[in-house]
């Protein structure tokens, strides 16, 4: 449930509904159950997001609770919060601390009408309150700690990930993404040159919500990437020296490419392709176009 969190385009004009308000058209009078570890995650209003998917934005929904508008009781909580913990920036509504989600909902009535909480506190106080029978949970563990050394299990990969998301020079520039950088001319569309940046700037955080999800799920992406690099260079390497480059790096990388090449016929499906056949398949090429000499730089993309 907490993917739908934000409300998004409600579909004027030519822009797209979004699927918070498909789903809101979805739930119209119909019983519904969200299910969520995080209704919180950065804003009080994202709890509000999803009560309004069942409410249907109906401000007096809640009315035969005391309740008689659920913006205005979601703007006291936000109140109560900072003048509680002496939050000045109120524009963001931002929440920096699970402890300040806890305070403000801990005694709210909304909160534990609407939800249900799976933790032994809530589960015995529950039981109690509806007459049932005592229950007798397993005698929690002392926890232990677990030996774990970040450069055991990386090792070198952490340098190589430091100089990869360096700030000034970036190993993993993402130049193919951003080809007005190169521009020989004068870049008269500044949306386009910004949008450019945009892009590679969330490419980057893509990687990284990648690498901290786990290391696997960093390798898929990369291998994905390579892919895509390679497909830009056959397109882009028209003379003899670039072609002869790409190919000693293809045949260095022979057992990698190979590697990542099953792994995304695992992932995919597919056969793997013979000695005969193209590394790269054509529609990777197709997603590449061949840029002009006269008007990028199309070596220093290549580099």
């Amino acid at each position: 449930a907490h993917h739908f969190r934000n409300t998004g385009t409600k579909g004027t004009g030519e822009k797209p509904r979004s699927r918070y308000w498909r789903m809101m058209d979805l739930c119209e009078g119909k019983e519904l159950f969200l299910l969520t570890a995080t209704p919180i995650n950065n804003r009080l209003l994202d709890l509000q997001r999803m009560i309004e998917l069942f409410t249907q934005t109906e401000n007096p929904f809640f009315s035969n609770i005391g309740i008689n508008s659920l913006k205005g009781h979601f703007r006291k909580l936000d109140k109560e919060l900072n003048k509680y913990f002496e939050i000045t920036d109120t524009s963001s509504g931002a929440i920096t601390n699970t402890k300040e989600a806890e305070y403000v909902l801990s005694d709210d009535l909304l909160f534990r009408e609407i939800v249900i909480q799976r933790s032994r506190s809530y589960i015995k106080e529950s039981q109690k309150k509806h007459g049932g029978r005592d229950i007798q949970f397993p005698k929690k563990s002392d926890p232990t700690v677990a030996e774990y050394s970040i450069k055991k299990s990386y090792g070198k990969l952490l340098g190589l990930f430091e100089k990869a998301f360096n700030r000034r020079e970036p190993l993993f520039s993402l130049a193919v993404y951003r080809p007005l950088n190169f521009y020989k001319g004068e870049v008269e569309d500044a949306m386009e040159f910004g949008r450019q940046s945009q892009v590679v700037g969330l490419i980057r955080t893509i990687f990284l919500k990648r690498f901290e999800s786990s290391s696997k799920a960093f390798e898929q992406s990369c291998e994905n990437m390579v892919f895509k690099l390679l497909a830009f260079l056959e397109v882009n390497s028209i003379n003899t020296k670039e072609k002869n480059r790409l190919q000693t790096w293809i045949n260095d990388n022979d057992g990698i490419l190979k590697k990542a090449e099953q792994n995304q016929i695992e992932l995919f499906g597919g056969e793997e392709s013979s000695d005969e056949e193209d590394l790269i398949p054509a529609e990777l090429l197709d997603d590449f176009e061949e840029y002009s000499r006269e008007e990028y730089q199309v070596e220093k993309i290549i580099d």
